[in-house]
């Protein structure tokens, strides 16, 4: 009689699994080292050095190595609980091993370490569930105080590795990682189209979103800037008819009456010399917003006439003329008699002559007085007509700045209209090409997603079985 043929555990666990899902990545070889892993400071290194004088035979190592280990033994120190850190050490170290072994050192420093350790048990329960009922063993491979305690540990080890599941166990954790992996990679490849065409749709919005603000911001900037520079140029118009009115007057007031006939001529060139001053300003204020917002300059076109200012009018004054000769008779005769009568007073004897010399002094004397109410009349006359024709120059003026700016806007908002159909034509074609692209993303992601999900149906069912063959014996460890 033949003897019975010896089942490799690994060889069944990997033919269990293919069956359920073939074509699926291999997990590590086994037949790695005892794994000694922990953090920083847990005394690792004592716990390594010493299981390998216990068990000369196995192979310990604190580095992983490409095969999955055969055991992981994680070592903590009593002083402290676990961290996050520390669970995450764990679980990198023993993610192709179903075996591990728990371990507390430096317990001959630590007189409350078995706290330390329920503490600890209680925190990797949490963790993760496949940590529920891990096997703790105090140690002190290092010992400060006292012979070295290593004893319960090197049987705890033995224990594990004579245990005729282990093999079997750790091959089945070493497929439950690669699977979950294998899945995690497949969703991950399945969300990259979604994600794209998310963001490719996101973009849509925005680029739509953005057009939409920058019609609004082109069309509020625009008119804005022309107000602004209507306000601007109007107090401009303001400003210099109330200076070119102060120089007219002062000049007004210090002519001889011989050149007042000139001065209307005179005020005529300083307001075309204004006007076309006015029209250079406009000039150079639209050149300068043109070039902030990025528009063609607007032609100045044909330079425009300075307003015709209105002619002097000639009051009838008859009736003060009557008075002013009256006034300016009486003031002679009075002076021509006064002078008569000093002349007598002083020589006698020249009363004739003094006759005549007082009315040669009145005489000339109430023409001076006559004369000069007539300078005085006519300059109030021309202040008069100053104020009129500097009227009527600031209103010119503004005609031209309303004029001047309505051409100006009117030639920016069809350039502004151009640009905007422009940059409406490359909106679109960044629009379709967005489209095109969601397309194809969204195709791309219906066909991802039904090949990673006939793997990943695979892939569950043999994740089940891995998890069914796994569940007996946590449930014993849970109990």
């Amino acid at each position: 009689m033949s003897a019975p043929a010896v089942v490799d555990p690994v060889a069944a666990v990997d033919e269990l699994v293919r069956a359920s899902a073939p074509g699926l990545p291999t997990p590590p070889n086994p037949g790695g080292p005892v794994l000694v892993a922990g953090p920083g400071w847990a005394g690792v290194t004592a716990v390594r050095d010493a299981l390998a004088r216990l068990l000369p035979d196995r192979e310990v190592s604190e580095s992983p190595t490409e095969a999955a280990p055969e055991l992981v033994v994680f070592v903590v120190s009593a002083a402290a609980p676990l961290t996050p850190s520390d669970c995450a050490v764990l679980d990198a170290a023993a993610a192709y091993t179903d075996a591990v072994l728990g371990v507390i050192s430096k317990i001959d420093l630590h007189r409350g370490w078995r706290d330390i350790l329920h503490r600890d048990a209680e925190i990797l329960a949490a963790h993760d569930d496949r940590y529920r009922g891990l096997r703790w063993v105090g140690t002190a491979a290092a010992p400060e105080l006292g012979p070295p305690r290593v004893d319960e540990l090197a049987t705890a080890v033995t224990d594990v590795l004579a245990d005729p599941a282990t093999a079997c166990r750790n091959r089945l954790r070493s497929w439950a990682t690669v699977l979950t992996a294998a899945a995690g990679d497949l969703q991950r490849r399945a969300e990259r189209p979604r994600a794209r065409q998310r963001d490719l749709i996101a973009r849509r919005r925005e680029l739509v979103a953005r057009t939409r603000l920058a019609r609004v911001e082109s069309d509020v900037a625009l008119r804005r800037a022309v107000q602004q520079t209507r306000i601007r140029l109007g107090s401009r118009v303001a400003g210099r008819c109330a200076a070119l009115r102060a120089e007219l007057s002062v000049v007004a007031a210090m002519t001889p009456r011989r050149m007042l006939a000139g001065f209307t001529d005179t005020a005529a060139d300083r307001a075309a010399a204004a006007f076309g001053e006015l029209d250079d300003e406009i000039s150079v204020q639209l050149t300068r917003l043109s070039e902030r917002l990025g528009l063609p300059v607007p032609p100045a076109g044909r330079t425009p006439d300075p307003p015709v200012l209105p002619a002097p009018g000639r009051p009838a004054r008859h009736l003060e003329t009557r008075l002013m000769w009256a006034l300016g008779g009486g003031f002679g005769l009075g002076l021509a008699w006064t002078s008569s009568r000093a002349v007598a007073g002083l020589a006698p004897a020249l009363t004739g002559l003094g006759m005549l010399f007082g009315l040669l002094v009145g005489l000339v004397a109430g023409c001076w007085v006559v004369t000069a109410r007539l300078l005085l009349a006519q300059r109030a006359a021309l202040d008069g007509w100053l104020s009129s024709a500097v009227a009527e120059l600031r209103s010119g003026m503004e005609r031209l700045v309303a004029a001047r700016l309505l051409a100006a806007e009117a030639e920016w908002s069809c350039a502004a209209a151009r640009r905007r159909h422009q940059r409406a034509d490359a909106a679109a074609e960044e629009l379709r090409e967005l489209d095109a692209r969601a397309r194809e993303c969204a195709g791309e992601a219906a066909e991802t997603a039904a090949e990673s999900g006939r793997v990943l149906a695979g892939i569950e069912a043999a994740l089940a079985v891995v998890g069914k063959e796994l569940a007996p014996r946590d449930e014993e460890i849970g109990n």
